[in-house]
């Protein structure tokens, strides 16, 4: 069985590339033939980290997007460069199910408007599937809803990875999506080994994608960290030095930060996906909210039990905080392994043209 993937596989950001290549090789697995569409929407693309030839980073910037591509080009299962929306419809036609999702692919404010392709809006005999699909933000462009809605209707099998998504979906549907977990919960990730980011073990891994003026809660987080822990201070970022810093890595690929996220004792991080490699490597965390797309992070921990552990913008690591003890992930992992074996029948099913709705 052929299966395309429509999803942000192009965007230099590594939560994008690793949840690809987790919901690839967990269809491998599952035994159908997985081909990511080699769709590069403009409006993804301009998203991108600049090269920063003015201010000299382009040193750092040059090897982590070689990083990148190399990823791409050897782990990913590409079909042929596909230029604008005409493009994927013709190459739709080659496929038994089209797969949208995951990451904020229904984001009309991230897209600049609806973009057909990430809604399927291509004509075709293939099933449609939504996996893990996002808004991203629980307010959409004005007026995009009546055709959203007529859109997402045309899906055989829905699924959303947040609360948010849903309730959006079932309004506009009066379909109950499944609610699943994020791609990169569903694949081990064992066979991507990058060289190790610090030769100091153990360390506190920081992981900002916000600005530095956004990233005071986060500094103070990891300063109390290193202040009761002793460990230094490893900083993955592929725009600015974290501040408060030890060790700053500016030319890490998807493997590396992988590897650095594997390789932590402690994680702090603004980022979804960052919260999500923290539970998936069994790490103690704490994760900052810095706005209105926080609710991905606060969503999920509350879904995982581990709600104490996003701190707000205002406020500060207290000595209660950090004195929370260690995560019980066996606690954790019975209520996620509940969600991950749904969301692989979810997949599974959908697959199979049989109907699986609602939460798990």
């Amino acid at each position: 069985m052929k299966v395309g993937i429509l999803t942000f596989h192009y965007a230099y950001n590594y939560g994008a590339a690793l949840q690809v290549y987790g919901l690839q090789e967990a269809l491998a697995d599952m035994g159908v033939d997985p081909t990511v569409l080699d769709y590069r929407a403009p409006s993804v693309s301009s998203h991108n980290r600049p090269l920063g030839i003015r201010s000299g980073r382009f040193m750092y910037v040059l090897p982590m997007r070689w990083r990148f591509d190399e990823f791409r080009r050897k782990q990913l299962r590409l079909s042929r460069p596909l230029a604008n929306f005409s493009e994927v419809e013709k190459e739709a036609k080659k496929y038994d199910a089209i797969i949208v999702g995951s990451d904020q692919v229904w984001n009309t404010r991230l897209l600049n408007g609806v973009n057909l392709a990430y809604y399927l809006g291509v004509e075709g005999t293939f099933t449609r599937i939504s996996y893990a699909a996002c808004f991203g933000e629980r307010e959409q462009r004005e007026g995009s809803y009546p055709q959203i809605a007529n859109l997402l209707r045309r899906f055989d099998h829905l699924s959303v990875r947040d609360d948010t998504s849903y309730e959006l979906v079932k309004a506009l549907t009066n379909r109950s999506p499944s609610l699943v977990v994020d791609p990169t919960l569903l694949y081990d990730y064992s066979d991507l080994e990058g060289a190790a980011i610090a030769q100091t073990i153990p360390y506190a891994l920081v992981y900002s994608i916000w600005p530095k003026a956004e990233q005071a809660p986060l500094s103070r987080i990891s300063e109390s960290v290193r202040t009761k822990f002793g460990y230094p201070i490893v900083s993955v970022s592929q725009m600015w030095d974290f501040k408060s810093a030890d060790k700053h890595i500016r030319t890490a690929g998807p493997m590396e930060w992988n590897q650095a996220f594997r390789d932590a004792a402690f994680i702090c991080t603004d980022s979804f996906h960052g919260v999500m490699f923290a539970i998936k490597y069994k790490k103690q965390f704490f994760a900052v909210g810095h706005n209105q797309r926080s609710f991905r992070i606060s969503e999920f921990l509350n879904r995982c039990g581990l709600g104490e552990r996003l701190i707000g913008t205002q406020g500060a690591v207290s000595d209660q905080d950090l004195g929370l003890g260690a995560i019980d992930y066996e606690r954790v992992y019975e209520i996620l392994e509940k969600d991950i074996q749904f969301s692989k029948k979810f997949l599974h099913n959908a697959l199979l043209g049989e109907n699986l709705s609602g939460v798990q």
